[in-house]
């Protein structure tokens, strides 16, 4: 059975090089879950963004085939 692959967490502002080690594992825990948070939201904000050009696009598209299949309405 090989090993599990083990991913280095994402530096966070809230956690600059070189910090002092948390004083509880509460703290630390908190800190892990922040990071990971800041991961997830970052992604989602990205494909959003992503999804809202792709419906802005289809939505152009589809304007343009309904004043072709119907011509008085663009006026």
């Amino acid at each position: 059975m090989s090993e599990p692959t083990v991913h280095p967490l994402p530096q966070t502002a809230a956690e600059p090089a070189g910090a002092s080690p948390p004083d509880s594992i509460v703290d630390a825990v908190f800190d892990v879950a922040t990071a990971w948070a800041a991961v997830g939201l970052d992604k989602t904000r990205g494909l959003l963004e992503k999804s809202a050009g792709s419906l802005s696009r289809t939505a152009e598209k589809l304007g343009r085939i309904a004043d072709e299949i119907q011509p008085n309405r663009a006026a």
